[in-house]
């Protein structure tokens, strides 16, 4: 009898990251920017995108072996990004990590799938998405991702922009002139 054994050509890593708060977003870029030109670099790095659904900061990696992808997790920008990384995180919901070998890059959508199933954080199952109870369902309509987004950013931005002197408000026209 002759047997085959199939090999997988892929390691896979899909990671997800929660940040606490909209406002650890820049600083989260400034570590995240990097390990991604790092990883897209990385001897054995065959793939590598990264993407935001659902409010989870997402990266999907395909590597030749597990131990490239180690190589690379522990190395250079990556391994300074794991040491802030609990400052920023939430760690009771969406902070998770999934690796596996296949014979196939997932696309996005099977990925997310894969990661909501299997997805661990040190080992442990935690679940993809916030819990919601009514209160905060209702909350969220109020005070939700929208409003911060629509009001808050943008208010932040002007805050920030003339404190530093960025911008001079006694440019712009006013706001009776609109």
């Amino acid at each position: 009898k002759q047997s085959t054994i199939a090999m997988a050509k892929y390691y896979i890593s899909i990671t997800g990251f929660t940040l606490k708060s909209a406002i650890y977003l820049p600083r989260f870029a400034s570590y995240s920017m990097p390990a991604a030109r790092q990883a897209a670099a990385a001897e054995g790095n065959l793939f590598s995108e990264q993407t935001y659904m659902d409010g989870v900061l997402h990266t999907l990696t395909a590597w030749k072996d597990k131990q490239s992808m180690r190589k690379y997790m522990l190395s250079g920008a990556h391994a300074q990004a794991l040491r802030v990384s609990r400052e920023m995180g939430e760690y009771s919901y969406g902070t998770k990590t999934y690796g596996y070998e296949s014979d196939t890059i997932p696309t996005w959508k099977e990925a997310r799938e894969i990661w909501d199933e299997k997805g661990t954080l040190h080992g442990k199952l935690v679940p993809s998405k916030a819990p919601r109870s009514k209160a905060t369902q209702s909350s969220n309509v109020l005070f939700g991702r929208n409003l911060f987004v629509k009001i808050l950013v943008p208010c932040l931005g002007w805050f920030l922009l003339t404190k530093m002197k960025i911008l001079d408000p006694t440019m712009l026209p006013s706001l009776t002139s609109v």
